[in-house]
């Protein structure tokens, strides 16, 4: 799957804001533009895939922009990070729709 390569992705290194300016979206508007940005690129780059190693503390917070957790961390990532990524493909839930009809 994910982690063996399988799939093309942009791997965000780090998302910092200065703890001063925190709790003011500043977060959640860098990780929209970058989203969106990725999603440009994919239509034009085999993007597939936007991958991250989560703090721990901010999981919920990705969660709630779309990531999803990966099923396995890197080893040594426990109880530090997660591994998660954001699906880029776009109309992924009408191809999964009309593989389940073509092989039924």
């Amino acid at each position: 799957g994910i982690k063996e390569n399988t799939l093309s992705a942009l791997h965000i290194r780090f998302i910092a804001i200065d703890s001063r300016y925190q709790k003011n979206h500043i977060g959640t508007a860098a990780l929209e533009t970058i989203i969106r940005r990725a999603e440009q690129l994919a239509d034009n780059w085999p993007i597939r895939l936007i991958t991250i190693d989560a703090r721990t503390d901010l999981v919920g917070w990705y969660e709630k922009e779309g990531f999803k957790k990966m099923k396995e961390n890197t080893p040594g990532q426990d109880g530090v990070t997660i591994a998660m990524y954001y699906d880029c493909m776009k109309f992924s839930d009408e191809l999964v729709e009309y593989m389940q009809e073509m092989c039924e």
